[in-house]
Order: structure tokens, then sequence, then C-alpha cells
């Protein structure tokens, strides 16, 4: 039995006198991981067993899940490698970019089938979120210099409406506001961002946080955001009156990234070094309890500049990436009689 070019496993008769294949070769096992020499992860036990690793050793990618308050991590049928996922308000769709740049393209997800459509091809568009009544996505188009803040309908009907043009400040985010209320743009300039109503996201203004601030997110009222920020040497999570001026409230204590209101706008979900929290807010805006939902080993935004989950409608569950392993360790037992049956 020997390994063969483009990941097979196949048997012949030797024979050792004549050091050479006395017989026909017949396939036995696909997709057989390789190394780039050639040689083949198999091994085939004196009981007629053969074991084989699919794909490669120490492969791993991006998938959604859905976890919930307790930790418990439930797979959902979606793509491998999608980034910043957010969920529509319906808890039906997931839309989310294909790559860490910005050049990955848009996509939609039927959360329950899996089924796919590409809303922005790769280089086209990226970091999607959806308005508040779900009926449309927002995500940024580049052209020539431009970058372009489009709308479009969730459904594809109609054409995609172009709600703002910009070619000063390099927008990488349009955090969605409620209707009638306002929109954040964060821009490549760390720590840089703009507020604009949603009515006119044209009319873009400065909008001042804390320093050092990141992942700003919109209350479900419109009338806070939350944020992170590195004021005292660790990132914490600070809430204030949106647009502004008035209250800031620091809610964290002991380190704290990617914020996200619950649905009901009484408290912030957060991620510290190794937990999920929660965060519960009376309406001075201070907190009145905090609690440790689960260990936190799933996927994070890179230098922790966008949340990279979402929280599902219900507001128990959270939408987030986990890394899985793509390769396996398979068995075929009794190959000698799968090869008789070949011949």
């Amino acid at each position: 039995m020997f390994g063969r070019p483009g990941g097979e496993v196949s048997l012949a008769p030797f024979s050792l006198r004549r050091n050479a294949v006395t017989g026909p070769i017949v396939r036995v096992a696909d997709n057989v991981w390789q190394n780039n020499g050639g040689a083949t992860d198999f091994a085939v036990s004196d009981d007629g067993k053969l074991a084989y690793t699919s794909g490669a050793p120490n492969d791993t990618r991006r998938e959604l899940v859905v976890v919930d308050r307790a930790g418990n991590v439930r797979r959902i049928p979606t793509r491998l490698n999608s980034i910043f996922p957010r969920i529509s308000p319906d808890g039906r769709r997931i839309v989310f970019g294909a790559g860490w740049n910005l050049d990955g393209g848009v996509w939609m997800s039927d959360l329950a089938t899996g089924a796919e459509d590409r809303i922005a091809a790769n280089g086209d568009g990226f970091r999607p979120e959806w308005t508040r009544d779900g009926s449309r996505i927002i995500y940024i188009r580049p052209r020539s210099g431009v970058r372009e803040v489009v709308s479009h309908a969730w459904d594809g009907s109609g054409d995609d409406r172009v709600l703002a043009r910009d070619s000063l400040h390099g927008i990488t985010d349009v955090i969605v506001g409620p209707a009638h209320g306002y929109a954040i743009f964060v821009t490549q300039r760390h720590a840089i961002f703009y507020v604009a109503p949603m009515d006119s996201l044209s009319a873009m203004r400065p909008l001042v946080l804390a320093s050092r601030a990141t992942a700003p997110v919109i209350s479900p009222d419109g009338r806070f955001v939350a944020y992170a920020a590195r004021e005292s040497g660790a990132n914490e999570i600070y809430v204030q009156s949106f647009p502004g001026p008035g209250r800031r409230v620091r809610v964290s204590v002991n380190g704290g990234t990617e914020p996200r209101w619950a649905p009901s706008g009484n408290a912030i979900y957060y991620r510290t070094f190794s937990r999920f929290m929660e965060a519960t807010l009376n309406a001075s805006l201070d907190v009145v309890q905090r609690d440790s939902l689960f260990v936190d080993v799933m996927d994070r935004s890179p230098a922790l500049q966008r949340q990279n989950w979402d929280i599902m409608p219900n507001g128990r569950e959270f939408l987030m990436e986990q890394w899985r392993p793509t390769n396996a360790v398979e068995m075929i037992v009794n190959w000698r009689r799968l090869i008789e049956g070949k011949k």
C-alpha cells in the first residue's frame, strides 16, 4: 500500500524478488493528507484496518456558532472563515465579510439552512450592518479613492442606494443607529470618529469619545454609546450620552473589549481576557450588577477594533466564531474486502 499524488492511497501486488509491481493498482482512499515532499499520512494494521488523516494537520478555519448564557455551543450551517457576523433583527439571516482585510466581499446566509447570497464581490464591499428594522444592509464600497456608504435591500429588490461618499476620512465602518437617530463613522485614523443623522449620512461632524477608543455601539433607543478605551492602561468599557454632551460611566472593572447592548437596553455584554460578561445598568447608567457568564475562548476581533460577535434577538444567545480543525482521522475497517469488491 502506498501514497500517490493528489492525496490517494492505493494498493498493488508487489514482488520483492523482482522489485516490481506485478498487478493492477487499486485506489483505496482519497483526500489523504500529503506534505510537500509527497509523504502520505496513513497507517495499516495487521487485522485489516486503514487509518489516515484527511485534510492538513493543524489546519483550522473559523466557523459561526450560537452560544447560550451558560457557554453551550450550537453549530449552525454556514460557511467557514466568515468575519464580523451580524444577525438580522428577526434572527433569520446573517451578514458577514469573507476576510480580515477590507476586500473580502459581503455575504448573507440563512441561519437555518446555510444558503448563501453574495451581496458584494471581493474588493467591492466590506463591513456590513443591518438597519434596525432589518429591511436593508449597510456596507462600505471602495471606488477609486472614494468610499461609498451603500444601502442594499436584504431581498435584492430595487437598486442599491448610495447614502454618502467620502474621500477624506478613510471610513471603515458605519455603526447604525435607530431610524431618525444618529450613526457613527469609524475611520482608519485610530480613535477618530464622526457622527451623522441617519436621515442624512453625508452630514458628518466629529464625535468626541475617550482617547484610544474602539468598537463603539449605539444603544437600542439611540441615547447612549458604549465603547472600549485604554485610558487606564488597559481596555475598559465606557458608556456616555450620545451624540453628547453628557455623563460618561465606566462599566467594566477588570478589562473589557467588544461591547454590545442587550436588546432591552438595560445591560451591556462585553469580553474580558478570559470571560464573557454582562453588566446591568439602571436609568442613570450606574452599574447595579456584573455577571460572568462563561469562559470566552471564541475568536476575537483583530486589534479589538470591532465586535467579532453579535447578540441574538432573544437576548439570551450570542452569535460568535470559533476555530475548528478541518482535518480528521478516518478509518476504513477491513479494507481487504473493499478491494475485493473493486476487482
